[in-house]
């Protein structure tokens, strides 16, 4: 018998359940809420292993922004000035 015969098969994630998935991490804020909820309570290992990598992702840019505004912080506010005095 190979090893193949000796598993379950696992249900695959239908197209609807991926685009629910999508929708609800494109809304800002209910994205991190809605992964960390995948992150522990997904029943399917690749909806875990997506919001797994979802959240890393998610803390880097947010690391990247939080170093970019520091290094550039005075020149945005400056460029923001300048765009609502014209």
């Amino acid at each position: 018998m190979s090893r193949t015969e000796d598993k379950p098969r696992r249900k695959p994630i239908s197209i609807l359940n991926w685009m629910l998935t999508l929708f609800v991490s494109a809304i800002p804020g209910v994205n991190i809420i809605g992964f960390v909820v995948m992150a522990i309570f997904a029943q399917n290992r690749s909806k875990r292993t997506f919001a797994g990598a979802a959240l890393i992702l998610t803390g880097i840019f947010a690391v990247l922004f939080v170093i970019a505004f520091l290094i550039f912080g005075d020149q945005i506010v400056e460029f923001a000035r300048k765009l609502n005095a014209a």
